[in-house]
């Protein structure tokens, strides 16, 4: 059976109000910071996370069904929107709909096949050897 982790960082408060929340639950473990992310993501089956850039590619070129978090306006906003209309990502900002979102894909292996197919079609993994080969092109 499996667990609900969250990656509390740095952030003190939230990680005791939520260990003091779910005290006696089995299923969810809250950590501390940590280096190994990459780990993590790559033991993932679904992953909440707000919009931003750097975790949503990261997500998308593994090939971690995403689920987006309410982003914070500005870039994330354009981010969220960029992952959903692709198939990349579901987007919800509600509590309970990001709940009942997580459940749906983790549930259902064909919506999972799915948006993975539409990160490997829309995420180039590549990005960033490509963009070095072009800046170097002049060199």
């Amino acid at each position: 059976s499996g667990y609900i982790c969250i990656l509390g960082g740095n952030n003190q408060k939230m990680k005791e109000s939520l260990r003091e929340r779910f005290v006696g639950e089995p299923r969810l473990r809250v950590l501390d910071y940590t280096d190994e992310v990459n780990q993590y993501m790559d033991a993932s089956d679904v992953l909440l996370t707000k919009p931003g850039g750097l975790t949503s590619t990261e997500a998308a070129v593994k090939n971690i069904p995403i689920i987006h978090t309410a982003p914070i306006p500005g870039c994330e906003t354009v981010n969220a929107r960029f992952f959903s209309e692709r198939g990349l990502s579901l987007c919800r900002t509600d509590p309970q709909e990001i709940a009942e979102a997580a459940a749906q894909l983790a549930q259902d292996p064909a919506m999972r096949e799915k948006m993975r197919k539409a990160q490997k079609e829309h995420i180039n993994p590549m990005a960033a050897e490509d963009i070095c080969d072009r800046i170097t092109v002049g060199i």
